[in-house]
Parts: C-alpha cells; sequence; structure tokens
C-alpha cells in the first residue's frame, strides 16, 4: 500500500481516483519514448539540474552524465541552456549559501501516511535583503531564520 502521499498524487486523485489507483498502487509508469526526449519533465529536470550546479559550484554548466541519462533533442537541450543562462542573468545577486537543493521533505500527515514534499532550493542568508520577484516593481524581503539554540 501507499507509505506518502505527495503532491503529485494528490493532483492525479482530484483529477481521477482510478488514475491514483493505477500509479500509487499498482506502480503503472508512462513510459517515456525511446529516443531523444523534448517533453517538460526532460527539460525541467535540465534546468533544475543546471541551476542546482550554478548554485553549488557557481557554474551554470548542465553535467554531461545528466544530459546523457535525460538524452535530450539538441533543440530541448539548447533551450535549458538559455533557461538557466536567463535565470542567472536575470537574479544576479542571488549569491547566497545554498544548503540544500532538489531534497525530499517528509512529514506527518494522517496516522499511517506522511506527507511527500520537494525542497527545490534551501539557502542560507546573514541578514534580511530585498530581492526581484519576477515581477515588475515587486520585490520580496528574505530573513534570516532566528534559531532558538536554549542559551
Amino acid at each position: 500500500m501507499v507509505d506518502h502521499i505527495d503532491y503529485s498524487q494528490y493532483a492525479k486523485w482530484s483529477f481521477c481516483s482510478w488514475a491514483w489507483y493505477e500509479s500509487a498502487v499498482l506502480k503503472r509508469r508512462k513510459r517515456w519514448p525511446e529516443g531523444l526526449r523534448e517533453d517538460a519533465l526532460a527539460i525541467g529536470s535540465l534546468v533544475h539540474a543546471g541551476l542546482e550546479n550554478h548554485y553549488a559550484k557557481n557554474d551554470q554548466t548542465i553535467q554531461k552524465e545528466t544530459i546523457a541519462k535525460i538524452g535530450p533533442t539538441p533543440e530541448a537541450l539548447g533551450l535549458c541552456r538559455r533557461l538557466v543562462n536567463g535565470y542567472v542573468q536575470t537574479f544576479p545577486r542571488e549569491q547566497w549559501e545554498l544548503i540544500r537543493c532538489e531534497r525530499p521533505l517528509r512529514f506527518s500527515l494522517i496516522e499511517g501516511k506522511e506527507g511527500l514534499a520537494k525542497i527545490d532550493l534551501y539557502f542560507y542568508i546573514p541578514e534580511a535583503m530585498r530581492v526581484e520577484s519576477g515581477v515588475p516593481g515587486y520585490e520580496i524581503t528574505l530573513k534570516p531564520r532566528v534559531v532558538d539554540t536554549g542559551v
């Protein structure tokens, strides 16, 4: 039986309970087509890999191993590289310390079931800072989390 419920499962259940049962309980999965890919999952995975590399190593390169594993078309790979570079150029002041990237977050949901989410990016900032939101004229203020050490 299912040991956790994530947002994708919840969304699938809301759309069609039978589709949820097929994937979550019977473990039936969609097979990706053979050959080169240009689907949303391939593009999203490559962009996330490029951004993770940027935050971890200050390098926007999408690693060759990741490209080989996903197998994008040349056009899809070019798009992903442009998206990563565009993000870095649009938000150049994001130079904070990376703590975690692409990590699962599990939490108690109901008795016997866990919720599962994914943290795209978790970072440390030493002091409050304003960053662009991506919406013209609107900024977001980030504040450091104060941790009670009990002292």
